[in-house]
C-alpha cells in the first residue's frame, strides 16, 4: 500500500495547481492520474486568455506546471482511481496499481465532452467522428469536414483544421455563435470557413467512415457531405464512479461550498468536476489553490 498526506486524484490544470500548492505547504502529496498530465488543456493549440501569460499552446503551458509540480516535491502515479472509501481517519483509493490511503483527498477528474446523441455517432466513432481536432485533424489534411458547436472550443478548433483541410464548416443552432469576439475575429479572414447557424444535426451519415451529416435548417432538411466531423457542444463533468460516494448538483459537478470543501471531510473538489456555471483555466487554477492549501490546513496544521 502506498501511504501519503494529501491525494489529488486527476492531473489537469486544477489538480497539478492543487498539488504543487499542497507540497508547497510541506505534505508529502501523491498525484494520480490515468491518462496524460495536462487534462483538456492538451488539445488546446492556442491560450490567450490566462492573466499576464500572454499567448502559448496547451502543452507547453501542462508541461511547465508539471515541471513546477515535481520540483516541489509531489509524486506522480499513473492509474485509475476505480474506488474511494473510508477506514477511520483515512481514505483509501483502490487502484489498477495497487491501493493508495491518505488523510486529505482532493478530486480533479475534470470534464469529458458532451455528446450529440444522435444517430450515426457512437457507431461511426473513430471513423470520422471525434472530439479532438488536434489528436485527429490531420487525418482530414485536404478533405470537407464539420465542426458542430458555436463556442470558442468550437470555432479554435475549426480555426485550427482550415488551415489543414479543403472546406471547415461550422453548424450551431443558435443565430449567434458563443465564441468571444476575439476568437470570432479570427474566423472571419479565412476563406474555407463557413458558418452555418440556426442548424441542427439530426444524424451522421456513413457506411465505414463518415460521409456527411443530416442537418435541419429553416424547416428544411439537407445533407452536407463531409469527411470528418469533430464535436465540440461542451462538456460533462466526470463524475460518475463517484456518485455514490458525493451529492451531485443536476449537471453532474461535484457540490461543494465556496472554498472547495464536499460534503466529506478533508475530501475537496476543484475545477470541471466542480459543481458551477464558469469552467475557465484560471478558475481550475484558483480551485486548486484554495483546496491545495485548505487540504494542509485542516487537515495537519
Amino acid at each position: 500500500m502506498e501511504n501519503t498526506e494529501v491525494a489529488v486524484v486527476g492531473a489537469g490544470f486544477a489538480g497539478m495547481t492543487a498539488a504543487l500548492y499542497a507540497a508547497r505547504a510541506g505534505a508529502r502529496v501523491m498525484l494520480l492520474e490515468k491518462a496524460a498530465e495536462g487534462g483538456q488543456i492538451l488539445t488546446a493549440s492556442r491560450v490567450e486568455n490566462y492573466p499576464a501569460l500572454g499567448e502559448v499552446d496547451g502543452v507547453t503551458l501542462a508541461e511547465r506546471l508539471a515541471a513546477q509540480v515535481r520540483a516541489a516535491g509531489a509524486e506522480l502515479l499513473q492509474a485509475e482511481v476505480t474506488e474511494v472509501t473510508r477506514a477511520g481517519l483515512q481514505w483509501l483509493l483502490q487502484t489498477e496499481a495497487g491501493e493508495v490511503s491518505c488523510r486529505a483527498l482532493i478530486l480533479a477528474v475534470g470534464a469529458k465532452r458532451r455528446r450529440l446523441g444522435v444517430a450515426g455517432e457512437e457507431r461511426l466513432a473513430g471513423r470520422g467522428v471525434s472530439w479532438c481536432a488536434t489528436c485527429d485533424g490531420n487525418f482530414f489534411r485536404g478533405r470537407d469536414v464539420a465542426v458542430i458547436g458555436g463556442g470558442n472550443t468550437a470555432f479554435s478548433e475549426a480555426i485550427g483544421l482550415a488551415a489543414i483541410c479543403h472546406r471547415v464548416t461550422v453548424l450551431y443552432r443558435s443565430e449567434e455563435p458563443r465564441a468571444e469576439r476575439s476568437v470570432l475575429a479570427r474566423a472571419e479572414g479565412l476563406p474555407n470557413l463557413v458558418r452555418l447557424s440556426g442548424s441542427r444535426v439530426t444524424e451522421i451519415l456513413g457506411g465505414e467512415t463518415v460521409t456527411g451529416v443530416r442537418v435541419e435548417r429553416d424547416g428544411r432538411e439537407t445533407v452536407l457531405a463531409v469527411s470528418g466531423v469533430f464535436e465540440a457542444v461542451g462538456t460533462v463533468p466526470d463524475t460518475a464512479p463517484f456518485a455514490s460516494l458525493l451529492p451531485l448538483a443536476p449537471d453532474g459537478g461535484i457540490v461543494t461550498d465556496g472554498e472547495c470543501r464536499t460534503a466529506l471531510p478533508e475530501v475537496f473538489a476543484v475545477g470541471d468536476c466542480r459543481a458551477g456555471a464558469v469552467r475557465q483555466l484560471v478558475t481550475a487554477a484558483a480551485d486548486g489553490a484554495v483546496a491545495g492549501i485548505l487540504a494542509v490546513k485542516e487537515s495537519f496544521l
